[in-house]
């Protein structure tokens, strides 16, 4: 027999290969050929089957039977051979097979309970085990892994097992983490029970509620998040509430219940604490004799547990305030300061103080100091006291100036006392002497006798005493030609110093400036001009160029030839610069009135009649006054030689443009002679420094550059001699015209044009105020040119350069067109550029462009009340809320306003309207109590209009107004009154 011994699993099921045998058999055939089978009479015959032809032996558990290690833990099989020989023959021996079962972990531990549960205070030790009663058993094999038991904690579903924990083996659960009743009252957890089977262990689990149970393991704590300090004032009266102290404690019950106590720091007893933490008042106090008038006291909340648990300490800080009771009492009743001038601006009149026995803001450092009645002369420093002048003094106006001063304290209600100021004021000389005209324009004729009055000039000052005695003097301009004399105490005349001075033909006006002082200290000046417009007079000879004039011609020169031409100059203007000529009577020669030319008007014979002459001409003014002048003209008479060279035409013109230029040429003289072989030459007769002639050829050329405004006409006489001996000779005129060119500028009687407008002003009503003419001065522009009018050069055409503007072309008077840029509060004044321009053009053979000369316009705005005032909201305060017990005459609120214009037009005056029970400064806008109020018996609001209006002269004034709005605050002022 042979033997084997395999294991089985006890939870295999049929099929389970187990062990293969193996027969061999030494015939052939059939006879060779094994099956093998299982003998009956093995105990695990029913429980196992082997292949005939493979031999492997397998499981196969009988119906509804399985392996258990639990119930039955081996089998026993015998296995035989038989081949299939015939007969059959069976081995000689048997294999028998010894199967273990090997036990599995199929039994699942099972917990004794389903759930555990136990109650613990909350203060319980850590690591006490606390009884649960957890135990667990395991059908598998007792001593096998799958019966050997492990415990373990488990959150579980919405469950914390973190403050626990379980002896692996035991299953006695204990604290690891302290429990808080207040935290939590109530643990869920899991505890799991596991086997060590394998190859998976198997576990069991059941849920553990823990119940926590308060203890009294919290001290009170008093809430300290706000500081427990107090204010009460000195008039508080027993009983009265202080504050609440409050405190926590999260214990329940009894644990969680607290009363308060004061430990220390109520030295006086003066206060009293209740159990739930109200502090009040138990006895009274005074400010000014208690010796503490500030507590810190110590207080502390205990609970109610067993043993009781106490806060830690908290301070109440409790401070006694003063009572507003003692007015400020100012150093002075009566303030003198000592007399100041008039123009002492931001100068410090003295310093006030005060005394005031309560303290804080109730006391001096609550005082504010203010002025009323200063009429905007006078300010305070509302803190320091110190009263200062802001201008507007006058001694002029008022030589003394009262007004009060008022200290007030901070306390409520507020007290107060004032005091009279008294301010001398002395004269400065703050006032210049003013002409009554700063531009004075006279007319006067040149060459005036010494002494002729030119002006009388006036002016005022409005200062007193020296201040106002002014002298005159001559400052600038034309002061050799003026003397000034002053005639009175403020008038003075400026009279002529010299004639020569006023020549109308060098310069047409004379200009002087006249400067009046004051004898101030500090002298002020002020000056105006003095402008003579010259008219001219004919005061101006007129002259021959030359004298004697000399000339020589043939004793058989033509009846009517030209023998010369005299010319004459006259510095007077042109209209009294036309010239008359004529001669002394002469039965030989006669003289052209205009060209100045000498004719001949009879024949020559040197056998019976003289072979000279002495001509006396003269020249005059024309129309003739009685200006004259006298040359002589010597002619000498040459013998005739035959025939004289005769001039063809006789006489000539030419034209020339002024300023040409040497060289220029103007015409051509031609002379012939019936001699045979006579050669003609030319000459001037007497020289020229303007014009030249050509011997030759007779071309006629200019020497110098001439100008028409000096002489427009220029007359000559040129010879043609044969070279005869004697040379007979004849002679031609020649005039030549000079022609105008535009070389002479414009000229305007000043540099600058003044006037004096009243501002247009943005107000649409008042659109259009300024506009019309302008009166300037010393005119309106005029201009002359010395260029011919006739081409046009002479004629003057006025623009200007401000759009607002505009300029008649011809006549230069100024208009306003446009008043919008004449507004005082946007600029001073307006300035302009009035150009007069010629009628040059720039076209055609000359260069004749145009010439022009300007002069400034400055044009003074005067103010015209335009703009209203207006209420300045930063600076104004329209609402407040005041006391029922407030003081009469306190200042409630205070508006302010400005207005954009100048001088009286915003000086500004401020009234009240709707309520009598108000009043407003009209200079400083302060807002004032006039009546006693009373919350309970009138008004608890009072709404009231204040208006500011200008002082404008004009009619209507300009006005704003804002709605302001005061409100009465309950005092308690009355006590309570049984029924």
């Amino acid at each position: 027999t042979t033997s084997f011994a395999f294991t089985v699993a006890e939870n295999s099921g049929a099929g389970q290969l187990v062990a293969t045998v193996l027969a061999e058999d030494d015939d052939a055939g059939d006879n060779a050929k094994v099956r093998y089978s299982i003998l009956a009479l093995s105990n695990g015959a029913d429980w196992f089957v082997v292949d005939p032809v493979s031999g492997e032996v397998r499981s196969s558990p009988p119906a509804g039977q399985d392996f258990d290690y639990e119930t039955r833990k081996s089998f026993v099989v015998v296995v035989v051979a038989d081949d299939l020989g015939s007969p059959s023959a069976r081995s000689t021996n048997e294999v028998t097979i010894t199967v273990t079962v090997t036990d599995v972990n199929d039994q699942a531990p099972v917990l004794g309970q389903p759930a555990y549960a136990t109650t613990l205070p909350e203060d319980f030790n850590l690591f006490v085990p606390f009884g649960l009663g957890i135990s667990a058993t395991d059908g598998d094999a007792q001593g096998t892994p799958a019966a050997t038991l492990e415990y373990s904690l488990a959150d579980g579903p919405g469950g914390n097992a973190s403050l626990f924990q379980i002896q692996p083996t035991t299953g006695s659960v204990s604290l690891k983490a302290a429990l808080d009743f207040e935290t939590k009252t109530s643990h869920r957890f899991l505890v799991v029970v596991t086997d060590k089977g394998a190859p998976v262990a198997l576990s069991d689990s059941a849920s553990v509620t823990v119940t926590v149970t308060d203890a009294n393991d919290h001290n009170p704590v008093i809430d300290t998040t706000t500081p427990y300090v107090f204010s009460i004032p000195e008039d508080t009266v027993p009983g009265s509430f202080v504050g609440t102290l409050t405190a926590s404690d999260v214990d329940q019950g009894d644990n969680g219940l607290f009363e308060f106590a004061v430990v220390s720091g109520d030295v006086d007893n003066k206060f009293q604490l209740s159990a739930a933490g109200t502090l009040v008042t138990r006895l009274n106090f005074d400010y000014e004799t208690d010796a503490a008038l500030s507590y810190a006291i110590t207080v502390q909340a205990t609970d109610l547990g067993s043993p009781a648990l106490s806060s830690a300490f908290a301070i109440v800080a409790i401070t006694v305030t003063d009572v507003n009771d003692n007015p400020p009492v100012l150093n002075q009743a009566n303030y003198t300061p000592t007399a100041i001038a008039e123009n002492a601006n931001n100068q410090v009149l003295f310093t006030a103080s005060v005394s005031d026995r309560d303290t804080g803001l109730n006391g001096v450092a609550g005082v504010r100091y203010a002025v009323t009645g200063a009429d905007g002369k006078f300010s305070v420093n509302s803190l320091t006291g110190e009263v200062r002048v802001i201008g507007g003094l006058d001694f002029e106006a008022k030589t003394t100036l009262e007004f009060l001063l008022i200290a007030t304290d901070g306390g409520n209600p507020q007290l107060r006392d004032e005091a009279t100021v008294t301010v001398t004021v002395t004269d400065v000389n703050d006032n210049g002497p003013v002409f009554a005209e700063t531009l004075v324009t006279t007319t006067l004729a040149e060459h005036p006798p010494v002494g002729s009055l030119v002006a009388t000039l006036t002016v005022t000052d409005a200062d007193s005493g020296i201040n106002q005695n002014v002298t005159f003097s001559l400052l600038s301009g034309a002061t050799d030609a003026f003397d000034i004399t002053q005639t009175g105490p403020h008038t003075a005349e400026v009279t002529t110093k010299t004639r020569a001075a006023f020549d109308f033909d060098t310069e047409p006006s004379v200009e002087v400036v006249v400067q009046v002082s004051d004898s101030g200290l500090s002298p002020n000046t002020a000056n105006a001009r003095v402008l003579v417009l010259l008219t001219d007079i004919n005061d101006k000879v007129p002259e021959f160029r030359q004298d004697p004039f000399e000339a020589t011609i043939n004793e058989d020169l033509p009846v009517g030839s030209t023998v010369v031409v005299v010319t004459a100059t006259d510095e007077d203007s042109s209209q009294h610069a036309q010239l008359l000529y004529s001669m002394l009577p002469s039965a030989k020669f006669e003289i052209d009135s205009t060209t100045g030319a000498i004719t001949t008007k009879s024949t020559f014979d040197l056998l019976s009649e003289p072979d000279s002459y002495s001509l006396t001409v003269i020249v005059s003014d024309k129309p003739f006054d009685g200006n004259q002048d006298f040359a002589t003209v010597a002619v000498s008479i040459t013998e005739a030689n035959g025939n004289n060279p005769v001039f063809d035409p006789t006489s000539y013109a030419a034209d020339v443009f002024e300023n040409a230029g040497a060289g220029e040429f103007l015409t051509t003289v031609t002379a012939s002679e019936q001699d045979a072989g006579a050669t003609i030459t030319y000459s001037i007769l007497g020289g020229s420094t303007e014009f030249a002639v050509d011997p030759v050829s007779g071309n006629v050329t200019t020497l110098a550059s001439l100008d028409r405004e000096t002489q427009a006409r220029h007359a000559f006489i040129v010879q043609a001699s044969d070279g005869d001996d004697p040379p007979r000779v004849s002679t031609a005129p020649v005039v030549v015209t000079v022609l105008d060119r535009n070389d002479r500028a414009p000229v305007m009687p000043v540099a600058t044009f003044t006037a004096t407008v009243s501002e247009c002003g943005s107000v649409p009503s008042l659109a259009g105020a300024c506009l019309g003419a302008l009166t300037l001065f010393p005119s309106n522009p005029t201009a002359t040119d010395a260029d011919l009018p006739a081409n046009g050069f002479g004629q003057v055409t006025f623009s200007i350069d401000n759009p607002a503007l505009t300029v008649d072309p011809s006549s230069g008077v100024v208009t306003v067109v446009d008043g919008s840029g004449f507004d005082l509060e946007t600029v001073a004044s307006i300035s302009a550029t009035i150009t007069a321009t010629d009628g040059g053009t720039c076209s055609g053979p000359a260069l004749n462009c145009p010439l022009s000369v300007t002069a400034t316009l400055e044009i003074a705005l005067t103010d015209l009340n335009d703009n209203a005032p207006a209420f300045d909201a930063a600076a104004t305060t329209t609402s407040a809320a005041v006391p029922e017990d407030i003081s009469i005459n306190t200042q409630v609120l205070q508006v302010s306003a400005t207005d954009d214009d100048r001088g009286v037009n915003a000086a500004l005056r401020y009234s009240l309207t709707g309520s009598s029970a108000f009043g407003v400064d009209p200079l400083s806008g302060v807002v004032f109590t006039r009546q006693a109020l009373d919350f309970e018996g009138s008004a608890q609001q009072h709404s009231f209009d204040i208006q500011v209006t200008d002082l404008s002269d004009d009619s209507p004034r300009l006005t704003d107004s804002v709605s302001i709005t005061v409100n009465v605050t309950d005092v308690n002022d009355h006590a309570p009154v049984f029924g």
